[in-house]
């Protein structure tokens, strides 16, 4: 099977949509030795940051030299993304096998794209002999393919939002009740979860399961005057004056989430000094999350896909030093709270052009226009083609703007790819 072939299989497999559950790919895993439980594994979960923090994580764990396995979701530009073996790409060919060897290992079980590619990268751990893997939850938790690991070294848990309602539930509470569900019997989580009401879920199953809980606020803790450098301050590590690369003040909360995570696993016996810390951390890389694109506009590539994200996305643009307007190209899916997420742009779009995702799941452009006039109080244009939107943004943000691609990944990932490919923010492969 070439990789060309192996696309185009997975391809067919994105009409079953979300079909939550851990038993039809344990099955499959299984009839193939259960690849999940050949390395320690970090389960990362959380309504954002849980992306940010995998990458942290992972970063810091390789600049200790240790080869690590890295499973995200979903890509920008190229579906190997996802799959990281020391900082590269799977490669094709390993890729494909794997996809063959899955599908003859189906039997009657028929899995989901996101259930068949979890599959790929449990695969290419084991045949990369990784030291650790870091896996990013899909959605939720509980019944999340990934969750299929068996004892994970730590669980994290970022944040909490009322996302995917239809899956997790309506409320917080049943939201933090479906992340909670990776974590272990006696085992530790790391989590950055403000809200009492969802927190309170986490510290009752952690009772229940004679698991202990680390909270950012409490165990650990961050601090940092210029939003930019931050302390550190753990229940082992005193660590001042770090850097991330990673933009935006949420993202110092991330990293000290990855760094309370890193603590864990320092005591569980990987060897993570404050040097790795400091070099993990000053090379940190997590593309489409507040990345701009030098420029006259520049323009910010954020995949802000829920009112949460949006929000934390507009507090740091208010930030920023532009002195012209700001524009939004924007694109969301079907399944979000678009109006609260319009709502975050007030007060801080000039302008907002709305274009398609890429992504079949997309809201059809003449509800957003419908929805995003009756909500924003500036001027909203349609661009179904991305590149005539970008075009346009640039050219109302002027020399002294900047343009915001966001709303979704899709839209983001697609955006990525109209620039230059020689370009260091567009490299086709992580060095």
């Amino acid at each position: 099977m070439s990789y060309q072939e192996a696309l185009q299989y997975l391809s067919h497999l994105g009409g079953m949509g979300i079909r939550l559950g851990l038993d039809r790919l344990g099955r499959v895993l299984e009839r193939m030795g259960r690849p999940q439980d050949v390395c320690p594994a970090v389960l990362v979960a959380g309504t954002n940051g849980k992306g940010s923090v995998a990458a942290v994580i992972t970063s810091v764990l390789t600049a200790a030299g240790l080869r690590v396995g890295l499973y995200t979701s979903p890509h920008l530009m190229n579906l190997r993304e996802r799959i990281q073996i020391a900082g590269r790409w799977i490669e094709e060919e390993d890729f494909s096998r794997h996809v063959f060897k899955i599908r003859g290992a189906l039997g009657d079980e028929i899995l989901t794209y996101f259930e068949f590619i979890t599959a790929v990268a449990f695969l290419e751990f084991r045949r990369a002999g990784v030291d650790v893997a870091v896996l990013e939850v899909g959605m939720g938790g509980r019944l999340d393919a990934t969750n299929l690991v068996p004892n994970p070294v730590v669980s994290v848990i970022t944040t909490i939002g009322l996302e995917h309602t239809a899956y997790l539930g309506r409320t917080l509470r049943e939201i933090a009740g479906e992340k909670a569900g990776i974590i272990r019997e006696g085992g530790i989580c790391v989590t950055g979860v403000r809200q009492l009401s969802a927190l309170q879920v986490l510290e009752e199953e952690g009772r229940r399961r004679q698991a202990t809980v680390f909270r950012l606020g409490r165990e650990f803790k961050v601090r940092s005057t210029d939003g930019e450098s931050f302390s550190y301050c753990g229940r082992i590590w005193r660590e001042r004056s770090l850097s991330c690369p990673l933009r935006g003040r949420h993202q110092i909360d991330n990293a000290a989430v990855a760094l309370a995570a890193l603590e864990v696993m320092a005591e569980q016996g990987f060897q993570v000094d404050g040097a790795a810390v400091r070099s993990g951390l000053a090379s940190t890389q997590w593309e489409g999350r507040m990345e701009t694109i030098p420029g006259t506009p520049p323009v910010i590539l954020d995949g802000a896909h829920n009112p949460a994200a949006m929000s934390v996305l507009c507090r740091a643009l208010r930030r920023e030093s532009a002195s012209g307007p700001v524009v939004f190209l924007f694109g969301v899916l079907e399944d979000k709270d678009v109006a609260s997420m319009l709502k975050k742009m007030r007060g801080v779009a000039s302008h907002v052009i709305l274009t398609e995702t890429q992504s079949e799941r997309g809201l059809p452009l003449g509800e957003l226009r419908k929805l995003a006039s009756r909500v924003l109080p500036v001027p909203v244009d349609v661009c179904p083609d991305q590149r005539d939107g970008l075009r346009k943004a640039r050219e109302i943000a002027g020399k002294q703007g900047l343009v915001c691609v966001t709303g979704s990944l899709y839209l983001v990932g697609a955006v990525k790819k109209l620039f230059p490919p020689d370009a260091e923010y567009a490299r086709e492969s992580p060095p």
